[in-house]
């Protein structure tokens, strides 16, 4: 298993805690051993949706791991949450085509990510949208690079 850095760590935590009354996402009747943290859209084809809330959703950890294609993700998620939110997730890598994130905002953004933790554990009520903002990584692209297809 390739260990992560501190602030995929916390938002796949976030994740998790998010979905945890609800079964794998691609498999929902499988009953795995272990719960993990799954990408809908693969980071090794789009870095730039590596936090991105509700690109990562709760998934068995045999799935995680023999998923060779994002269809059974998006399956369950357009089942899960509908068709729109489907379109939403499949849009993501034009609307962040790039994401670059210093040293600094990394800090910053695990700061924030670990106050929502501690706010979901808390029993606050929490959405992929609110805990999104509240991390502060994702913001509307300006205009001029949407749509551009320039990946890290």
């Amino acid at each position: 298993k390739q260990s992560q850095e501190p602030l995929q760590k916390a938002i796949n935590k976030i994740a998790r805690l998010l979905d945890k009354d609800k079964p794998c996402l691609a498999r929902p009747f499988d009953k795995p051993t272990r719960y993990e943290a799954g990408h809908i859209i693969p980071v090794g084809r789009y870095p730039s949706l590596r936090y991105h809330l509700w690109n990562i959703h709760k998934q068995g950890n045999y799935s995680n791991r023999s998923q060779k294609d994002d269809g059974l993700m998006l399956e369950g998620l357009e089942i899960r949450y509908g068709k729109a939110k489907r379109e939403y997730v499949e849009g993501l890598p034009l609307q962040y085509p790039i994401l670059k994130l210093t040293k600094e905002e990394k800090r910053q953004a695990l700061k924030r990510a670990n106050k929502v933790i501690r706010m979901i554990q808390s029993g606050e009520e929490m959405d992929r949208d609110r805990a999104n903002e509240l991390i502060g990584i994702y913001k509307k692209p300006p205009a001029e690079s949407r749509g551009k297809k320039t990946y890290e």
